[in-house]
């Protein structure tokens, strides 16, 4: 009588088997959810530095928001009016990062604060 049944792959066969199963769930749990992660990630920094402009003296980048603000105004815009409308815009815009609710609006609202700074485009 003779033994029909397939031979069993050897251990490091079957450890290099579950490693390509583990590599390829992976991947797709990558390719489904990287922008997600991604947009979440940029819009709790955002909403990190945008908070910490609503605190004078707590933001790391309180004067260079100050100085561009006052570069963009030609002085116009007093300093305390400049710091809380960038904390205003940056904690919107990672709020709707975050959230995902009025994203578009989040990122024309991004884009309105980005698009007259000065630059060598």
């Amino acid at each position: 009588m003779t033994n029909t049944q397939p031979a069993r792959p050897t251990g490091s066969l079957r450890a290099a088997d579950t490693i390509r199963t583990a590599a390829g769930a992976l991947e797709r749990l990558l390719a489904a959810h990287s922008i997600t992660a991604l947009r979440i990630s940029v819009g709790l920094i955002f909403t990190y530095f945008g908070v910490l402009k609503f605190f004078q003296g707590a933001s790391p980048a309180e004067a260079l928001a100050v100085r561009t603000i006052d570069i963009l105004t030609l002085g116009i815009m007093p300093a305390s009016a400049a710091l809380l409308m960038t904390a205003i815009i940056e904690t919107f815009v990672g709020i709707t990062l975050i959230t995902g609710v009025g994203l578009r609006v989040g990122l024309v609202v991004l884009y309105g604060a980005w698009w007259p700074a000065p630059g060598p485009w």
